[in-house]
């Protein structure tokens, strides 16, 4: 199953130096045999981020599979790059600096 973590505790002893205080549960319960929709993929893409946007945490790392990184490179972030819209190799890392800006006031 190329979309289901591994468990929580054999990801800690492999990396040690990792916080992972806000995964609850040893065994991936997110994950179903059936493969998401696009509309829930980048539904929770988007909530992923405004996630991240609210941590105190001035640098984060984020590790991926392609499918998931490329509907936040092509669809939630504003990037003009086009190299960060391409396909990802295998293996492949992409450093990235993100910044939260309040949206202009809209209303009348």
């Amino acid at each position: 199953m190329c979309d289901k973590r591994r468990n929580l505790k054999d990801i800690k002893e492999e990396f040690p130096q990792v916080d992972f205080e806000h995964i609850k549960d040893n065994k991936d319960t997110l994950f179903t045999p059936e493969r998401e929709s696009d509309e829930d993929l980048l539904e929770r893409a988007y909530m992923f981020m405004v996630e991240l946007g609210n941590r105190p945490e001035d640098v984060i790392v984020v590790c991926s599979h392609s499918t998931w990184l490329l509907a936040v490179f092509q669809c939630v972030l504003d990037i003009e790059n086009q190299d960060f819209k391409r396909w990802f190799q295998t293996g492949e890392m992409r450093a990235v600096i993100v910044r939260w800006e309040q949206p202009e006031d809209e209303s009348i």
